[in-house]
């Protein structure tokens, strides 16, 4: 299956058919480099991925090469304009996309969107072969020889994709994957389990929680847009066409009906820029598959900037992409201290963008406060000074653990939990998660979140009469902390991959409400995996570790 319609719009399917020729290519790589053989050394398999990962990106550039086209950037432009409507379909109302869509094109849709849009990337150039004109439009429209060649570049980016994942799966799980080439099967790529069903338990628990949405940053984002360019965002998005769709616009007549009183034309454009992504701005195919949330994706800037044969400059964009474009650089990337780097020539929205960690600590400490309140804990937070009985206070943060965070108090069970609060950015991709996981637990840095945290709880075990004290004076108590536990917590705005895999219990403000109502009890149940032998394990928290430790004990094949 190729072009579909859903719902009224037009789609592209994966179409399995093209493995006859690139997997098929990709399996003589291997054979040619390995043999007939079961790669299992971590290091080979590793290097095997990299070899094919290399052939899908290098097939890609060179179709796009041959191909590159005004039509081709437009065809595509539509096609992931559909793919909005029948995602939010897949969000409100997926019984009815049911009934039009297959179940393996549900799974398939954001993988799909995912390298429609890096198609796009990779197809902008400063110049096209072609002349802007209502012919050429039309023909884009309706040019089916281009179905062909689309189908052929999502087959390969599907793959690029899910290769470049089993190239991350091995930076967690060294033993996680293994190639096998063979006369009969050709070349086949295994995940082992536990570790497939573990990441997919760790992708699916990320994505359930909400990222965080902040007005008082993003308003005051907007008056500062508004100030310094004449316009902001919510502005843009309103003049354009409600429906969705693809708008081709020269960048001249798009300024001059946008400038109007209040408005300077050379302000528009400085605004533009750091909503613009061309051919100067777009990084090479390799990385583009990789560094997903990077400041100068598709993914924040829904205006394709580039010049017809004659010299002209044109705009694309369409309403859909821009609402998600939009809503992303508000969520993912503003809040996260992340502007344009355009916009920051601006004095002011520099400065905003360090503000924006202010902003963060302040909603974290809030949410916080609102639960402990709401259950009517003891607490204390952003610890500097602690109090005897008599009120006098002993500066903390001058004996290298520096300021904790958060305090709280378990009177039932005689817990004492010394909490690091991580105001951390939402990582969904796998190439992302390395470094995420490293910033809590990597030896290797001097001063790594666990490596706080350990120094932190040391020192209250140590020092348990003076919390005590701090507790009895500023709370009115009258604690006894001498058979109390005492123990360290993460709690994070946003999940991590280190929530699955931490030293310390590790939650995020919407776990820490439900840790407190079932009673402070762990949230970790054990992780149940059958083995391909029937035989049944329980892995214990940190599943990450643990599993790892399986392997290399050889307790699992």
């Amino acid at each position: 299956m190729a072009l579909i319609e859903v719902l009224g719009y037009p789609y592209i399917t994966y179409n399995q058919d093209y493995s006859r020729i690139h997997w098929k290519e990709a399996a003589y790589i291997i054979r040619n480099s390995y043999g007939y053989v079961t790669i299992r050394e971590p290091s080979i398999v590793k290097e095997a991925l990299l070899g094919i990962n290399n052939y899908f990106l290098q097939s890609i550039s060179e179709i796009i090469n041959e191909h590159r086209s005004l039509k081709l950037l437009l065809y595509i432009h539509k096609l992931h304009e559909s793919s909005i409507f029948i995602a939010s379909e897949k969000d409100n109302n997926i019984q009815r996309l049911r009934r039009h869509f297959s179940s393996q094109n549900i799974v398939e849709l954001s993988s799909v969107r995912r390298v429609l849009k890096l198609l796009m990337e990779e197809i902008i150039t400063e110049n096209f072969n072609e002349e802007v004109n209502e012919k050429l439009i039309i023909e884009s429209i309706s040019e089916t020889s281009l179905i062909n060649i689309i189908e052929e570049l999502l087959y390969l980016g599907m793959n690029a994709l899910q290769t470049i994942e089993q190239i991350n799966i091995t930076s967690f799980f060294k033993y996680a994957v293994y190639l096998k080439s063979s006369k009969k099967d050709g070349l086949t790529v295994y995940i082992k389990n536990p570790f497939k069903d573990l990441i997919e338990y760790t992708k699916n628990d990320m994505q359930k929680y909400p990222n965080r949405y902040y007005n008082n940053i993003n308003e005051e984002l907007e008056d500062k847009l508004k100030e310094h360019f004449g316009i902001n965002i919510s502005e843009f998005q309103k003049s354009l066409p409600k429906s969705l769709g693809s708008y081709l616009i020269s960048k001249e007549d798009f300024i001059k009906e946008q400038t109007i009183e209040n408005r300077q034309a050379h302000k528009l454009e400085d605004f533009y820029e750091g909503l613009i992504i061309n051919s100067s701005k777009k990084i090479p195919l390799e990385q583009s598959f990789l560094k997903m949330q990077e400041n100068n994706r598709l993914m924040y800037r829904p205006i394709i900037e580039f010049k017809d044969i004659n010299g002209n400059q044109y705009w694309l964009l369409g309403s859909g992409k821009t609402s998600e474009s939009l809503h992303a650089l508000r969520s993912n990337a503003i809040l996260w201290g992340k502007l344009p780097n355009e916009w920051k020539q601006e004095r002011a929205l520099k400065q905003l963008e360090d503000k924006a960690e202010l902003y963060r600590e302040e909603s974290m400490n809030e949410l916080i406060s609102n639960i402990l309140n709401k259950y009517n804990l003891i607490y204390d937070k952003d610890i500097s000074t602690l109090y005897d009985n008599k009120g006098k206070g002993y500066r903390i943060d001058t004996e290298a653990i520096g300021q904790i965070d958060l305090i709280i108090i378990n009177e039932e069970h005689k817990r004492v939990f010394i909490c690091e609060c991580k105001n951390n950015r939402p990582r969904y991709d796998l190439y992302y998660w390395k470094s995420d996981h490293d910033q809590f637990s990597n030896s290797s840095k001097k001063r790594n979140y666990e490596k706080q945290l350990t120094n932190k709880h040391q020192w209250a075990s140590n020092n348990t009469k003076l919390i005590e004290s701090h507790f009895n004076y500023s709370k009115q108590k009258n604690y006894d902390f001498s058979e109390w536990t005492v123990e360290g917590m993460f709690i994070l705005m946003s999940p991590s991959i280190y929530k699955n895999d931490g030293l310390f219990t590790t939650l995020t403000i919407e776990d820490l409400e439900n840790f407190i109502i079932n009673d402070f009890t762990s949230p970790y149940e054990p992780f149940n995996f059958i083995h391909k032998s029937g035989k049944e394990y329980l892995i214990e928290y940190p599943y990450l570790k643990n599993t790892n430790i399986l392997f290399e004990k050889g307790l699992i094949d």
